[in-house]
């Protein structure tokens, strides 16, 4: 494992783990200013739209975890392809979810921030 996908791995860890405890503060620094997320619907969102649903207790999750992880480097950028294990509520309405998921991380300054996110339902689902 190269050190940049060595480095892609620990950010995927701490922020599967960022994401299970709703942490705010933890995902505002690792997400980029100009991150979008892509649900799994095709909504699009913001940075301040994704951590507002923590913030507003919209979405609990009680299971996150990122499988089957593949890491493509392209200099300072990495391209993630897993699976995204989800089970949570939105709303106060069960949301599981296994999705196919594509993270593109930039490395700035001496870290990375993830700043695209794409989720799409699995095919079998």
């Amino acid at each position: 494992m190269t050190n940049t996908a060595a480095g892609v791995g620990q950010l995927l860890d701490h922020w599967a783990e960022a994401e299970l405890r709703g942490d705010v503060t933890t995902l505002r620094a690792m997400l980029g200013d100009d991150f979008v997320g892509i649900g799994p619907h095709g909504f699009q969102i913001d940075k301040a739209r994704w951590l507002d649903r923590y913030m507003s207790g919209s979405l609990v999750n009680t299971g996150f975890d990122v499988t089957e992880p593949t890491v493509r480097e392209y200099g300072p950028v990495a391209v993630v392809n897993g699976v995204q294990n989800q089970t949570a509520t939105y709303a106060g309405e069960p949301f599981p979810g296994r999705f196919r998921m594509t993270l593109v991380a930039v490395r700035r300054g001496r870290g990375w921030e993830i700043v695209s996110l794409q989720l799409s339902p699995m095919a079998d689902q």
